[in-house]
């Protein structure tokens, strides 16, 4: 619902809700009321992010990760991957081996 009130306030923003400028801020203003988004702060934001919009400087609403940021994360997804994929083979022996274990003595 939510949303919904956040789709119909966006396009307000964007005057496509209406012709009408003033009907447009009136409808946005009370659809961003309901879901506690101040309407008029928002629309001058979103209007800056979309002058800037990919922007690795001045976009308000995406900002990009730089080189040196993603190869941490990458670093550290594939250490990730590494850990869990040994962590699972060694799981997987032990249980190989207590099954053994188990069929051997009981």
């Amino acid at each position: 619902m939510f949303w919904a009130l956040f789709v119909l306030g966006h396009d307000c923003g964007h005057g496509s809700f209406s012709s009408s400028r003033r009907l447009n801020d009136a409808v946005g203003h009370a659809l961003h009321s309901f879901i506690l988004v101040p309407y008029h702060g928002w629309r001058l934001s979103h209007k800056k992010h979309h002058g800037n919009h990919g922007h690795v400087e001045n976009d308000e609403s995406w900002t990009p990760l730089t080189k040196s940021q993603w190869d941490v994360l990458v670093g550290v997804a594939l250490l990730e991957l590494w850990v869990w994929w040994n962590l699972g083979s060694m799981l997987a022996g032990c249980e190989v081996c207590f099954a053994t274990l188990k069929f051997r003595c009981g």
